[in-house]
């Protein structure tokens, strides 16, 4: 019981990092795009980050039928993008715009 707590409390976490590795990388790389373009992309790539490797072995591996693999892992990350990744997006993409901006005490 107490292993499979710990699992998915790393799990969530490893999301968790992976989303805002995410929207670090979109800061840095794609500073034309807005603010909101970023977030929807940082949630989408951190979470989905994820569920590359699986839907590879399976599709390679041939042993699950594409359409159900793909409802599943459609749904599942689309959940995982909505709770975990949103948040965490918007959290972190408007604190970091916010750090950014330049210290008006610095001109005086």
């Amino acid at each position: 019981m107490a292993t499979g707590i710990i699992s998915i409390v790393f799990f969530l976490l490893l999301l968790g990092l992976l989303t805002a590795g995410a929207v670090l990388c979109l800061h840095l790389w794609a500073r034309k795009l807005g603010i909101q373009s970023r977030i929807l992309l940082a949630a989408l790539l951190g979470p989905g980050s994820v569920l590359v490797f699986p839907l590879l072995i399976a599709l390679l591996d041939g042993s699950a039928p594409l359409a159900d693999l793909g409802l599943g892992l459609g749904v599942g990350g689309a959940f995982l993008c909505v709770v975990i990744g949103w948040p965490v997006s918007a959290i972190l993409t408007r604190k970091l715009e916010k750090s950014m901006l330049p210290d008006p005490g610095i001109f005086e």
